[in-house]
């Protein structure tokens, strides 16, 4: 019985995870307003749902002497629930007019979704 019930609960969150990524690719511009101002350059902040669990994860492309990526975290939505999505957080610091291009890769590495941030 024990087997049947861990069979089901995989079968449910196989069946969770596969509706949430039927997307396609776009390509999105958005200029973002900065407030961290340093001495150093300004920061930006992205927030970008996921859910590594199913292997897709989110890629930073951006130019190495413009900008630098201070840090990244993973927030579970759900901690609790078997394969949860949740939130990645991206943190950079950069010179103005600077932009970062954030690409949502599947496990095979084809690109489901894209956007480009511009650092303000």
């Amino acid at each position: 019985m024990k087997k049947i019930a861990a069979i089901f609960a995989v079968f449910i969150c196989f069946a969770m995870i596969s509706g949430s990524f039927a997307s396609t690719y776009s390509d999105k511009n958005t200029s973002v307003d900065m407030t961290g101002l340093t001495c150093h350059g300004h920061y930006l902040t992205v927030s970008l749902p996921c859910n590594p669990s199913t292997g897709y994860h989110w890629v930073a492309e951006y130019n190495h002497s413009k900008v630098k990526l201070v840090s990244k975290k993973y927030i579970l939505d759900h901690p609790i629930i078997c394969g949860s999505s949740g939130v990645d957080i991206f943190k950079f610091e950069g010179k103005k007019g600077a932009s970062v291009h954030m690409k949502y890769v599947s496990p095979n590495g084809k690109v489901i979704e894209g956007h480009t941030y511009i650092i303000k």
